[in-house]
């Protein structure tokens, strides 16, 4: 099930890259969002694994993630496993000049099992980018910014 979604971030490239890349803005814009525990590999780069804790209606979710390419300002394309499906995330950046940036989220959610596979597509804006808030995302702790869809 692929959903994808791109905005324009009022912000040079290289600010936008770097708050995303920072494993402390994750509870920013990922909702329900925990904690981040890496497990191998530096953080940010190819072959790294971490953790993700989530809390979803009440109950604890745990993503794996795996990166899978980094193109410094340009893609950043990783997995999610989880029990019921796994998802394939792709970041990708495009400096637009003018201290703008147009972000694009493509979500690839391949369900596991048959009760899932039947269900998910069901549940579509459910599993959006694991419950992300687009918007949230453009906030920049606490510094709005103006966000075109």
């Amino acid at each position: 099930m692929l959903t994808q979604s791109t905005v324009i971030i009022n912000r040079p490239i290289k600010e936008v890259w770097d708050f995303f890349k920072d494993p402390n803005n994750l509870k920013l814009w990922l909702g329900g969002f925990q904690r981040f525990e890496q497990v191998s590999g530096e953080p940010g780069t190819i072959g790294a694994k971490a953790k993700h804790y989530f809390i979803e209606r009440g109950k604890d979710l745990v993503l794996d993630e795996e990166i899978l390419e980094v193109i410094p300002e340009k893609k950043f394309l990783g997995t999610l496993d989880s029990p019921m499906m796994v998802n394939t995330v792709t970041n990708y950046f495009n400096d637009l000049g003018n201290n703008k940036t147009e972000y694009s989220l493509s979500s690839d959610k391949q369900f596991k099992s048959f009760f899932w596979k039947q269900v998910g597509p069901l549940m579509k804006g459910e599993f959006f980018a694991c419950k992300c808030s687009f918007h949230e995302f453009y906030f920049f702790s606490s510094r709005c910014i103006a966000v075109h869809r």
